[in-house]
């Protein structure tokens, strides 16, 4: 990936339904530029209207879709809703180190102690430690440091792992067996990003 620390999640929430849709293109098509090539034509495949806006999401969504195994876009792509939903978020999280270790780093330990609730506190300290290793962090505007905080916890609130953006309480999400079984096959950290502990 050229941006071994991008931020551009800002760009879109987590789209499961989209997300999949490509997924099933690709299962078709077998080509990801055959693939970004008809969702930019076909508004109906990411449901916006405008192709530059189709353009930027597919960009977007292709970027997370790399991060998952073929088993994994085949279940994506074949799959019902919970399904859609948790490979979507394993998929954000491992393209975005920064969601992906507030998940394992804060979120999981949260849980773990039983101290489900998230304060404000936990983010901004988690931003802070993150700045001192990526220092883009602390050169990007405010704007894009309060959209970064709001998509973050949208996403978590999307994939059911939080109740909502601003009633940020943490709540379990059990991923099937399989999806536990090929996440692990395919990331070491996957059960992580779903709030469980590794095996």
């Amino acid at each position: 990936m050229p941006n071994n620390y991008p931020l551009s999640f800002t760009a879109a929430n987590l789209l499961p339904r989209q997300t999949a849709a490509l997924a099933a293109l690709y299962a078709t098509l077998n080509d990801w530029e055959a693939v970004a090539e008809r969702a930019r034509e076909d508004e109906t495949i990411l449901g916006h209207g405008k192709a530059s806006t189709r353009r930027s999401l597919t960009r977007e969504l292709h970027l997370r879709l790399l991060t998952l195994g073929e088993d994994e876009l085949q279940l994506l792509a074949e799959g019902g809703a919970k399904t859609r939903r948790l490979l979507t978020w394993q998929a954000v999280c491992r393209c975005y180190p920064f969601i992906g270790n507030f998940t394992r780093e804060v979120l999981l330990p949260k849980l773990q102690r039983f101290d489900p609730l998230i304060l404000n506190s936990d983010y901004r300290s988690y931003y802070r430690d993150q700045a001192l290793l990526h220092p883009k962090l602390d050169r990007i505007a405010d704007s894009t440091r309060v959209k970064l905080e709001s998509n973050t916890f949208k996403m978590l609130a999307e994939a059911k792992l939080i109740k909502s953006p601003t009633e940020r309480v943490l709540q379990s999400v059990a991923p099937s067996s399989e999806l536990c079984t090929r996440g692990l096959a395919n990331n070491p950290h996957s059960l992580n990003f779903w709030l469980l502990s590794s095996l």
